[in-house]
Order: structure tokens, then sequence, then C-alpha cells
């Protein structure tokens, strides 16, 4: 698990200078989680299982949640676009 959070941030570190991060970016990092082909594992739940717009609803909940999850920590930064074109990718 420290290794996650160090991976976090650096990535965070390496596009903190840049103007913005591309929602493919922040797909990719989905992946190491959720895994490549988002089907989840034991310990985290599967992102293909959910519906495109429930995988939104669940986004923006945890955008607004300020329980200092993961989720929620990674989710804050991005916009509701941002939301929707990863929603694209994964989902398309």
């Amino acid at each position: 698990m420290k290794i996650f959070f160090i991976l976090m941030l650096l990535f965070c570190f390496k596009y903190s200078i840049s103007d913005e991060i591309k929602p493919i970016v922040i797909e990719e990092n989905c992946k190491s989680c959720h895994g490549k082909d988002y089907s989840g594992n034991t310990f985290i739940k599967s992102i293909k299982d959910l519906d495109k717009e429930i995988f939104i609803k669940k986004m923006k909940d945890y955008k607004k949640n300020n329980n200092n999850s993961v989720m929620s920590r990674i989710v804050k930064v991005l916009s509701v676009n941002d939301i929707k074109e990863i929603a694209e990718i994964i989902y398309d």
C-alpha cells in the first residue's frame, strides 16, 4: 500500500507542472487498482460491472465526499467533464 501512495505522489508531482492532466492519463491510473480490464479483485470492486451513468454518479459523489478516502482524494481534482471523458474511455 505504501508503494501505491508513493507512486501517486510521484504521479501528482510529475503532472502538477502541466496545465491539465489528460483524462487518458487518469484512466490509466484507474487500472493500477481496478486492474487492466477494470474487473477489480478481492479487495477492490469492478468498474466494468457498473453502468456508465452509475459510474459517473459515483465519481461525482466521491468528488463531493469529504471523508479523505482514496477515491475521494483522487476524484477531488477532476472536473465533471474529466469524469465524463474517463467514462467514455472506460465504457466505449
